[in-house]
């Protein structure tokens, strides 16, 4: 079986995690980059990353979960 990624440049992911600090650790030990400072938002705090090959997505962490209906 082969696998294949489709990267699509200028369009990103966003991810919804519980723990933003541990998910950077593994993200970055993965060949991940932050692209600048964690963003801290009254819904809570976000992280704008790169993948190895430059595509851009954000690991987000909710204060609680209402913050998701502040988001959208």
């Amino acid at each position: 079986m082969k696998l294949q990624a489709i990267y699509l440049r200028g369009r990103h992911l966003d991810f919804i995690v519980t723990n933003l600090d541990e998910m950077l650790t593994r993200l970055c030990g993965l060949g991940a980059t932050l692209d600048r400072e964690i963003q801290i938002h009254e819904y809570g705090r976000m992280a704008n990353m790169a993948d190895p090959l430059g595509s851009g997505f954000d690991p987000m962490e909710y204060d609680d979960v209402r913050g998701f209906g502040r988001v959208v």
